[in-house]
């Protein structure tokens, strides 16, 4: 575990990863950390909580897990840290779907489109 603060250019850090872990406990919209990693191929393990489960999906782009469950954690990490094959098709699943469903350009025309609704009334 490398907890390095904050970094300004943080794709090196997630190409190096084998797996990206957010067991987040709180609420939570769609966190950048899962994004990113996504973005760069990485499965990911996390919980239940907040909008998580709009980008991971459960054995598809990663694991989800309970929030606050050890044994699950545990047991999630052990799965994907065995299977070199499962990390990469769920980063590569996951890839996609940062992509086509939360890439910048996808989310500036949503939030366009919505300006432009509410400014004609």
């Amino acid at each position: 575990v490398i907890m390095p603060g904050n970094q300004d250019d943080v794709v090196p850090w997630f190409q190096a990863l084998d797996v990206c872990v957010l067991p987040s406990y709180a609420n939570e919209g769609v966190p950048q950390a899962i994004l990113q990693a996504m973005s760069c191929g990485i499965a990911v393990i996390s919980t239940t909580v907040g909008s998580i489960r709009e980008a991971v999906r459960d054995q598809e782009t990663g694991i989800i897990i309970p929030p606050e469950d050890e044994a699950a954690l545990r047991n999630a990490l052990e799965t994907l840290l065995a299977d070199a094959e499962m990390r990469l098709r769920f980063g590569d699943a996951g890839r996609k779907v940062a992509l086509e469903k939360f890439g910048l350009g996808l989310m500036l025309d949503k939030m366009a489109a919505i300006f432009h609704g509410v400014a004609r009334g």
